[in-house]
C-alpha cells in the first residue's frame, strides 16, 4: 500500500462546511473515507473521531479552545489520526458511535468525541471537553494523554472494551425477528401514554428543555382526527400556540430554531434547521385545519417567507441550517436592548414592547428575546397592526454580522421541505410555493447526475453517494404529494424506480431496512433506521411512503410490503416504544388511512369538491382522479361526465356523492375512528 501523509490538513478539500471550518486548524484533520481507515488499519495508530455540524454551538467552542490551540494539536497529532466528520454528511457513521457512547452510559450529543482502534473499533469516547478541569470533567489533554496511554499499554483492556461494543452494536443492528401482528388501536395507546407526560402548563413533553418533537406532534394531531377540543387535540394545538409565541420562533423573520433551553419555550438554542422549520410548516398546516386560528396562517406565510429568502439556494433547492452564533456570541444577531429599540421605533416602543415583552431588565442575560408569551390576541388585525414595527426592527437586523449558513443541500431535510411547502400551497391556493417545492424537487433528482439513485448531499457541484433509507424516503413522500396535487405521471414513475433501488440495496431480508446502501464499505456494521431521532426515522417515513404508493399508484405489491415492514417495526416497538413515534404514525397510516376519488377534476363541482377534501383536517389521506378506485374491491363508478367523489376506508368505499356537505360528513366518519 502506497504510504499516506497524514501530517497535514485535509479539510480544505472537503465540500463540507463544517469541516471547512477546521481547515486551518493546526490538527492534522482526515475526512472519513475507506482510504484513511485502510492506512490507519496499516500504521496500527488509534484513532480519534470527532463528530459536529456547522451550527452547533459547542462544536465552535471545543474548536476555539482546544482544535486552534498549537499545544493541544501537536498532542493530537502525536498520538492519533485525527477524522472530522459531519454528521449532517455521513448520518450513519455518527449514528454507528453515538450508539457506542451511549452503550458506556453516556447521554450523548456534539462535539462527539470517540476514540477508535486502528480497525475503527470504539473503546471509549465523551462529548465536549474543557481545555482545563472543571465540573467534573478531565481536560482535553488529560484525557488524549490517558486514552493514548491505555491503547498502547493496556491492550488486553482495550481488546475486552472494543470487543463489548462492536459486539452491542452488531447486535443493535441485528434485523429482530418479526412475531405478533401490530393492532389498529396501537396510536391510541402510544398517544395516552404520551399525553400522561404532556406539560399542560406550557405545551410539549414536561422537561427543563423543549424540543419540537415532530413525531409526537404528528401522534397527537392524527389521534385528535377533528376533534380540537379532544385531550390530544388541545394538546396539538397548545403546544403549536405556545412554539409560535415563544422566542423558539423568530418574531421578525419568521422560522423556529432547534430547541429551548427552558421549559417555557423562551430561550432558544439559536441554530435554526431546515429539517425542524419543515415539520413546523406541516404542522401549523395541520393545526390551521384543524382550529381556523389565524396565527397559524400568519406563521405558515412567514416561515415560508424566511425559507424563500434566507434559505434558497440558487439552484432551487434549500440549504441546510443557520448557525446559532455570530460574531463568536451566540444568539447576538437576534436579541435586542431595549434602547436599541426605542430608538429604532421611537412612538411605536411603548406597544411593540408590551406586545414582545420587552423590558430594561431583558429576559435573557441583560437583552430581550422577542417573544409572545402571554399574549393571546392574535387576530389579522393586531398582526397587521404590529408589522411595520417589526419590518424597522428586521431591516436594522439585517445590517447586522449574519450568523454562517451552512450552504449544503441534503436530500432527507430538502424532501420534507418539498412535501411541507406542497401541502401549504394547495391549502392557500399559493402556486408560487407549488413551484418552489417543484423546482427543488427537480433539482434533487438533477443532482444525481440524471441516475435513478440519489445522493445524501450537494454542494458547489459535489455529490456524497449514495442516499440513504431517509433521503429516499422522504423524496419518496414529496415525490407522492406533488403528483397528487398535479396528477402527473412522471411522479409516481420517479418513486416507483427509488421504491425498486431501496429493494435492491437496502432491504433487510425480513421486511425492514437497513439506513444504508449495500454499496457502503466503511462501516464496522451496518446501521438500520428504525429508531427516530430529531426527525422520524427512516423505516416509519417509508411505511408511510409505501401505503400512500399503493392507493396512488394502484400497487398491491406495495401495500404488502408496507405490512411486512409493519410488522418489523413493531417486533423493535416492544423494547424501545418511545423512539417508535414514527413507527406509530406510518401504522396509523398502514390501518386507517382515507382515499378519495374525484371524477372530473376540472368542473366546478369537481374543483368543489377537491377543495373541500384541502380543506378538511384529515392528516392521513391520498387523493386521486377518477371514478373508479381498482385497489378497493366495491367500487360503485358514477356517470361518465358527472363530478363526484368517493370515499374510502378499510377496503371498502362509498356511494359516489357529488355534495360538498356529503363528502364532509364521509370525511369526518373516517376521521373520527374510536
Amino acid at each position: 500500500m502506497t504510504p499516506y501523509n497524514f501530517q497535514s490538513n485535509r479539510l480544505g478539500e472537503a465540500s463540507s462546511p463544517y469541516l471547512r471550518q477546521h481547515a486551518d486548524n493546526p490538527v492534522h484533520w482526515q475526512e472519513w473515507s475507506p482510504e484513511v481507515l485502510a492506512h490507519a488499519r496499516e500504521l496500527q495508530k488509534p484513532i480519534l473521531l470527532s463528530i459536529g455540524y456547522a451550527a452547533c454551538h459547542w462544536c465552535h467552542v471545543m474548536a476555539h479552545e482546544s482544535f486552534e490551540d498549537a499545544n493541544t494539536a501537536n498532542l493530537m497529532n502525536e498520538l492519533f489520526i485525527n477524522i472530522k466528520v459531519d454528521r449532517e454528511e455521513r448520518p450513519d457513521v455518527d449514528q454507528l458511535y453515538m450508539a457506542a457512547l451511549h452503550a458506556t452510559g453516556q447521554q450523548g450529543g456534539w462535539p462527539l468525541t470517540m476514540f477508535l482502534t486502528p480497525d475503527a473499533i470504539p473503546y471509549w469516547g465523551g462529548t465536549y471537553f474543557p481545555p482545563e478541569p472543571k465540573h467534573g470533567l478531565p481536560s482535553f489533554s488529560q484525557v488524549l494523554e490517558h486514552l493514548a496511554n491505555a491503547y498502547h499499554s493496556g491492550a488486553a483492556e482495550i481488546a475486552r472494551n472494543s470487543q463489548a461494543l462492536q459486539d452491542h452494536l452488531v447486535k443493535l443492528n441485528q434485523p429482530p425477528m418479526p412475531d405478533d401482528e401490530p393492532f389498529p388501536e396501537l396510536i391510541t395507546d402510544f398517544a395516552k401514554r404520551t399525553l400522561d407526560i404532556y406539560d399542560e402548563h406550557n405545551g410539549g413533553l414536561k422537561g427543563t428543555q423543549k424540543f419540537p418533537n415532530s413525531p409526537i406532534l404528528e401522534c397527537w394531531a392524527r389521534q385528535a382526527g377533528t376533534k380540537a377540543d379532544s385531550k390530544a387535540g388541545k394538546a396539538f394545538l397548545h403546544t403549536m400556540e405556545q412554539m409560535c409565541r415563544g422566542g423558539i420562533y423568530d418574531h421578525l423573520a419568521g422560522g423556529i430554531a432547534r430547541y429551548t433551553v427552558d421549559e417555557k419555550w423562551l430561550v432558544p438554542h439559536f441554530e435554526k434547521m431546515l429539517y425542524d422549520n419543515a415539520h413546523f410548516l406541516h404542522h401549523l398546516t395541520c393545526a390551521f385545519k384543524l382550529s381556523g386560528n389565524q396565527m397559524f396562517r400568519n406563521r405558515i406565510e412567514q416561515t415560508v417567507q424566511w425559507v424563500s429568502t434566507e434559505m434558497l439556494s440558487p439552484e432551487g433547492a434549500f440549504y441546510s441550517s443557520l448557525d446559532a452564533d455570530s460574531e463568536g456570541i451566540e444568539g447576538k444577531f437576534y436579541v435586542w436592548s431595549n434602547h436599541e429599540i426605542q430608538t429604532l421605533l421611537g412612538e411605536e416602543h411603548d406597544a411593540f414592547s408590551s406586545s414582545y415583552n420587552v423590558s430594561s431588565e431583558g429576559n435573557w442575560e441583560g437583552v430581550n428575546i422577542l417573544n409572545r408569551l402571554g399574549q393571546s390576541d392574535d387576530s389579522y388585525e393586531t398582526e397587521s397592526m404590529l408589522e411595520p414595527a417589526r419590518e424597522k426592527l428586521l431591516a436594522a437586523r439585517n445590517k447586522r454580522i449574519r450568523p454562517g449558513t451552512d450552504d449544503k443541500v441534503l436530500t432527507d431535510w430538502n424532501g420534507y421541505m418539498i412535501r411541507a411547502l406542497a401541502e401549504a400551497a394547495t391549502l392557500f391556493d399559493r402556486q408560487d410555493w407549488l413551484e418552489a417545492a417543484v423546482t427543488a424537487f427537480h433539482f434533487i433528482c438533477e443532482s444525481s447526475q440524471n441516475t435513478p439513485w440519489l445522493n445524501h448531499s450537494w454542494r458547489e457541484g459535489v455529490s456524497v453517494f449514495p442516499a440513504n433509507t431517509t433521503d429516499y424516503a422522504a423524496m419518496i413522500n414529496a415525490g407522492l404529494s406533488l403528483y397528487e396535487i398535479t396528477q402527473k405521471k412522471k411522479y409516481l414513475e420517479t418513486v416507483s424506480q427509488w421504491l425498486d433501488i431501496l429493494d435492491r440495496e437496502h432491504a433487510d431480508g425480513k421486511g425492514g431496512f437497513f439506513l444504508t446502501s449495500e454499496r457502503i464499505n466503511d462501516l464496522i456494521t451496518r446501521p438500520r433506521c428504525d429508531q427516530d431521532e430529531a426527525n422520524p426515522a427512516g423505516a416509519s417515513q417509508l411505511l408511510e411512503a409505501l401505503v400512500r404508493h399503493s392507493h396512488l399508484a394502484d400497487e398491491t405489491s406495495s401495500l404488502q410490503k408496507a405490512e411486512a415492514l409493519a410488522k418489523n417495526l413493531y417486533a423493535i416497538s416492544k423494547s424501545s416504544p418511545y423512539g417508535m413515534a414514527g413507527f406509530m404514525n406510518g401504522q396509523d397510516t398502514l390501518f386507517h388511512h382515507v382515499h378519495i376519488s374525484i371524477s372530473e377534476f376540472d368542473t366546478e363541482t369537481g374543483k368543489e369538491l377537491y377543495r373541500a377534501v384541502q380543506d378538511f383536517p384529515i392528516v392521513s389521506r391520498t387523493i386521486t382522479e377518477g371514478s373508479n378506485v381498482p385497489l378497493y374491491e366495491n367500487t360503485v363508478s358514477e356517470k361518465p361526465g358527472k363530478a363526484s367523489a368517493i370515499v374510502c376506508q378499510h377496503k371498502t368505499c362509498s356511494l359516489p356523492t357529488g355534495s360538498t356537505n356529503e363528502l364532509e360528513d364521509l370525511l369526518f366518519q373516517a376521521a373520527n375512528r374510536p
